[in-house]
Parts: structure tokens; C-alpha cells; sequence
């Protein structure tokens, strides 16, 4: 039997569609809740940083957002016969099967956003997960182009010269981070493990 490709097994995925408050409405497939508008569905990101206080980004490969600078790993909560996966499980899963990884994961932020890619879209309540690491990385290549560590001034410098390389996520996440965490300064004046203290009061994990 031939072996399904990534493609294939995302277009097979089930989705926990929302509200804007993370209540249930209804399941839906992956491919529908991308479509036009799209469906508000469940999702997570990783956010990871190591102990110079340097950003893990990856060069998205997938069909939505394709080619872009994202945040270390993002994919969404799925319903697999009559069980929903938890934003943790789906955040570790994520790390797993991109990185190879089982962070320490911290639930630390969520929000709600919408954007558009051509006929399809992102429409998501996202909780972004934090951990550090200082070990290397072997990324899986299915999932990821290349990767890069960065400093937070020049992520922040990037954004503001180039924001049309970074995924519409990752810049919703870094600016809650700057303002919440540091205060909305440039630079890093508190160290970013504060993250691993910084609970997400909206929700469980």
C-alpha cells in the first residue's frame, strides 16, 4: 500500500471548531475550516528560546503560509474517533514529530486571529507554548526548510523591515510576549524564563 504523504494525512485531520471564548461548536474537517473564511478552530504554537535568550525559528513547509519564518513548531488540536487531544498533547506531538523533542512545555498566552493565504485561510484560538532548550536540533525535514536561532532585537527589527516573511501567528505572539512579558521594550531586560512562570489563566492545557 502506498504510503500517504504529509499532505494526505493533514487533508485527513479533524479540527475542534470554537467560538472566540475556546467553547465548543462543533468538529469539522481540516480542509473546511481552512476554506474562504474558514472556521475558528483549535490550535498551538511553540514558542523556544535557549539560554542566550536566542528565538528557534523554521522556514514553514506546508501548503498555508509555505516559505514563511514561524515561530519553532504550530499545528492544531484534533479529534481522533470520540477524543479530543488536549492543546498540551497536540503541542507535544508537535514537537515530536518536527524536532524529535519532548519539551517541558509552559502554556503561557492565547489569542484569536484571522488571515487570509489567496483562497484559504488561518482562523484560530491559539495557545503558544514555551520551553528552553540548549541542546542540538535535528529537524524533520518533512515539516521544516532550515532553521535559525535569533536574537530578539533582530527579530523585532526583521518584523518591522520585512513582516511579509513571517507568518501572521508568530508576529500576534511575539508582540503579547513584548508587551506582557517585557514590557514593551526592544530589547530583552528580563530574562525570557520568565515565560516558565507566566500562566495562561484562559483555559486548561
Amino acid at each position: 500500500m502506498k504510503k500517504k504523504t504529509i499532505s494526505e494525512l493533514r487533508d485527513a485531520q479533524v479540527l475542534i471548531v470554537v467560538d472566540d471564548e475556546d467553547n465548543f461548536i462543533e468538529y469539522a474537517s481540516r480542509r473546511i475550516c481552512h476554506q474562504g473564511q474558514g472556521l475558528r478552530h483549535r490550535a498551538v504554537a511553540l514558542f523556544i528560546y535557549n539560554s542566550g535568550e536566542d528565538i528557534l525559528l523554521q522556514k514553514r513547509k506546508n501548503e498555508l503560509f509555505n516559505g514563511l519564518w514561524d515561530l519553532a513548531g504550530a499545528t492544531h488540536p484534533l479529534h481522533r474517533g470520540d477524543v479530543d487531544e488536549s492543546y498540551l498533547q497536540s503541542a507535544l506531538r508537535c514537537s515530536k514529530d518536527e524536532w524529535g523533542v519532548a519539551w517541558q512545555l509552559n502554556r503561557v498566552l492565547s489569542f484569536t486571529y484571522f488571515a487570509p493565504d489567496g483562497q484559504y485561510c488561518e482562523n484560530e484560538y491559539c495557545v503558544l507554548f514555551a520551553a528552553k532548550h540548549d541542546d542540538k536540533l535535528a529537524p524533520n525535514s518533512d515539516h521544516i526548510y532550515e532553521f535559525k536561532w535569533i536574537v530578539w532585537a533582530e527579530l523585532q527589527s526583521e518584523l518591522k523591515r520585512e513582516p511579509e516573511r513571517f507568518t501572521p501567528w508568530l508576529k500576534v505572539a511575539v508582540d503579547l510576549i513584548n508587551h506582557r512579558v517585557l514590557n514593551g521594550g526592544d530589547q530583552i531586560h528580563q530574562s525570557l524564563s520568565q515565560l516558565t512562570s507566566l500562566q495562561d489563566s484562559s483555559g486548561e492545557t
